[in-house]
């Protein structure tokens, strides 16, 4: 029961690491990217950078991981194919949901360095009596 047990940790363990090297990976890609470009375009730049060699990596582990799945027996099939699973989903996971959230998350992030500028006057703007406060 203990070994039963520490296999589903290892596999948790695997889906962790991985996921965290990944979106750390798209965060500090997108992160680079100019700051004038807008939300859209910082995305795509990063993704470009990011997502391609994610892809590859992804490929590469499932590809290794299907030899020693066809070449093994047992358990060791069993995990071959887990992993390869949570490699996959992890893919379109964080090429879909993490990038919507950290577009989102970089939207509010700028509009809150506005309502800053704006709090602290250095932005000038239009009352409501449609004159110029500053």
């Amino acid at each position: 029961m203990l070994r039963i047990c520490l296999i589903w940790c290892d596999r948790i363990f695997l889906a962790y690491e991985k996921n965290i090297k990944h979106w750390c990976r798209q965060v500090d890609a997108v992160g680079k990217t100019s700051v004038t470009l807008p939300v859209k375009q910082r995305i795509a730049e990063g993704l470009s950078y990011a997502g391609t060699s994610n892809t590859l990596k992804v490929v590469l582990y499932n590809l290794i991981l299907s030899i020693i799945a066809i070449a093994g027996s047992g358990a060791v099939r069993q995990f071959c194919i887990f992993a390869i699973v949570v490699l996959v989903a992890h893919w379109f996971l964080a090429h879909t949901f993490f990038i919507a959230v950290l577009s989102i998350d970089i939207q509010r992030l700028e509009v809150s360095i506005l309502f800053f500028a704006l709090d602290l006057g250095q932005i000038p703007y239009i009352s409501a009596r449609g004159t110029v406060a500053s």
